[in-house]
């Protein structure tokens, strides 16, 4: 019997599943979705990325934001270094303190510094440091996070693929411009297929190219229609689709293994506790 075609041999690609935790919003990916549908891989890839380099990741295991303050403190001298003159002389000065404090005594400084029971002379201006660090990488989440959230469907295009996907599928709106997507409807979302986060959108896979940034992989920024997937646990050869049970107990495992200190930020909340290494 003859093998099946390669595009249908591997398991379709639902693009509502493919969601990065908590942001964009599931209205924000829903536009996102009739705007450009092929573009919701490298979007999500994209935003993965950008969480990464700041040091910011959602925690499915307690549902907060986490902060790994060296990855956070690295991204804040990369912007101080672009930012040249513009650059804040506060912050500026508690990085420099901070990194001659690591390479005198090779560790972080300890917020509990002046608790210990053998005192020491710097124990005051150590705990001092530490909870500066600690609110200037708040803030520096708090920021990003807020930037992140605001951010429209064109925007979110527009940063990966260079244009503002006006161009979607559809053109039944005024002047041939796609109308609003409806709102999520159900625990799937629009499409019927929830995703990550209970976000749904449209079901279909994609073999296209990508431009742009984070380019690559199977679906890429391309304005045309994608090909819909076979449903899902229909697949050739019997094989089944991974479940989002899988991938959710994988993510926590690997979340658990990884984050073991810095800043954790409680969603919605102002405040964060302050656990540096």
């Amino acid at each position: 019997m003859a093998d099946p075609p390669s595009s249908l041999s591997a398991p379709p690609q639902y693009y509502s599943d493919m969601k990065p935790l908590e942001l964009p919003t599931e209205e924000v990916w829903a536009d996102i979705l009739y705007r450009r549908p092929t573009a919701a891989p490298a979007i999500a890839r994209f935003a993965r990325q950008e969480r990464a380099r700041a040091g910011i990741s959602w925690s499915r295991i307690d549902s907060q934001w986490r902060v790994d303050a060296p990855t956070a403190v690295e991204a804040m001298e990369r912007e101080q270094t672009i930012a040249g003159r513009d650059a804040d002389p506060d912050l500026r000065e508690v990085l420099a303190k901070l990194a001659e404090f690591r390479a005198r005594e090779r560790r972080w400084p300890d917020a509990r510094a002046r608790t210990w029971r053998v005192s020491r002379e710097d124990d005051a201006e150590e705990a001092r440091l530490a909870k500066q660090v600690s609110t200037a990488t708040r803030e520096f989440a708090d920021r990003l996070l807020q930037e992140w959230g605001d951010r429209t469907a064109a925007e979110w295009i527009k940063l990966v693929c260079g244009d503002e996907g006006e161009g979607a599928e559809g053109g039944d709106g005024p002047d041939g411009a796609p109308p609003p997507p409806p709102p999520p409807s159900g625990p799937g979302g629009p499409g019927g297929s929830s995703g990550s986060g209970g976000h749904g959108g449209s079901s279909s896979s994609s073999s296209g190219g990508c431009g742009g940034l984070g380019g690559g992989g199977a679906a890429g920024c391309g304005g045309g229609a994608a090909a819909v997937g076979l449903p899902r646990g229909q697949l050739l050869g019997g094989g089944r689709p991974r479940t989002r049970a899988q991938n959710r107990q994988e993510e926590e495992e690997a979340e658990a293994a990884r984050v073991h200190a810095g800043v954790t930020l409680a969603a919605g909340a102002a405040g964060a506790r302050v656990n540096l290494p």
